[in-house]
């Protein structure tokens, strides 16, 4: 009798999915439940997107106001520790540079009818579908525009 040991190795150890692919744009996932960033990071990176992680409103204003690439796209969750999504919000509203101020970002909330002032591109509802957060992404990355022949506006990101 034959024994065969196979070894599946973690999903987000493996080589990124759209390594073949141009990338299509840098997004910033913020959630404080590590399986909506997993859910999200699976989907984005399937479809070609770079995808960074914070766990909370803090660790992505540190992330967005660092020397890094600017992001293209802010996936924020409302209710998190240290500092909450709306608080985000207002902060990346009120920044200096341009590019930030004017980052497109997609508020995740089971409670959009009581946002107020705040200033998002799009709500989605939690609990949401990875495949809709991927075309709400690539709308606001002007890659619908794209695919469809018509120039996309990416000044935003570029200031």
């Amino acid at each position: 009798m034959t024994t065969t040991n196979i070894t599946a190795e973690p999903i987000h150890d493996a080589a990124p999915i759209a390594a073949t692919q141009a990338r299509r744009g840098r997004v910033l996932l913020c959630d404080d439940d590590i399986f909506i960033l997993r859910a999200g990071e699976l989907k984005l990176r399937h479809a070609g997107f770079e995808v960074c992680f914070a766990h909370d409103g803090l660790q992505a204003w540190e992330m967005l106001g660092g020397d890094n690439e600017p992001f293209n796209v802010l996936v924020t969750d409302r209710q998190m520790p240290r500092m909450d999504g709306v608080e985000l919000i207002q902060k990346i509203r009120g920044a200096d540079q341009a590019w930030l101020r004017e980052l497109p970002i997609i508020l995740l909330t089971s409670r959009a009818h009581d946002l107020g002032e705040c200033a998002v591109s799009m709500t989605m509802d939690k609990p949401f579908s990875p495949r809709n957060l991927v075309r709400q992404v690539e709308q606001l990355c002007h890659l619908d525009e794209l695919a469809a022949g018509q120039p996309a506006d990416t000044s935003a990101a570029q200031q």
